[in-house]
């Protein structure tokens, strides 16, 4: 029993269940812990800087 127990038998044997489909071995994918870069605020900043051209633009004349 204390073989088990330092193998970790009984955890992985715990996670089996039929009740609990969410355990580790069920789950067939992890979420992504990659960063995710944000496509709205680079979006923004795009349209900003192209106002900013117009408006220089449009100043010089």
């Amino acid at each position: 029993m204390t073989q088990l127990i330092n193998k970790g038998g009984f955890r992985e044997r715990a996670n089996r269940s039929k009740k609990y489909q969410q355990s580790e071995n069920k789950q067939v994918a992890l979420p992504s812990n990659k960063y995710q870069p944000q496509t709205k605020l680079q979006d923004n900043q795009n349209e900003m800087i192209q106002a900013k051209a117009v408006i220089s633009e449009t100043s010089d004349d």
